[in-house]
């Protein structure tokens, strides 16, 4: 089953940031970076469903919890088992 690795959680927070820049310039320049925010939640869409999971039972876990997991441990709420991440 794949699994976010630290890489795949580092750029979910990259589309994150990026997204609130194009939203804060779409406000104060220009309409075109709504385009931004469309590609930046479009692909944060594809790799949360593609490898924001839990690596035992498969559900679906949030971005903060796996960053949580990356220093301290956490474990699943759906099966109960430790996530660790690896790099």
């Amino acid at each position: 089953m794949k699994f976010a690795g630290r890489r795949v959680l580092q750029l979910c927070w990259g589309c994150i940031v990026v997204m609130a820049f194009c939203v804060f310039f779409a406000i104060l320049k220009d309409r075109i970076y709504w385009a931004g925010v469309a590609v930046c939640l479009g692909l944060y869409a594809f790799l949360g469903v593609r490898w924001l999971r839990c690596p035992h039972c498969g559900k679906g876990e949030t971005l903060q919890h796996l960053t949580h997991a990356l220093v301290h441990e956490y474990y699943c709420p759906h099966c109960g088992e430790r996530i660790v991440i690896s790099d």
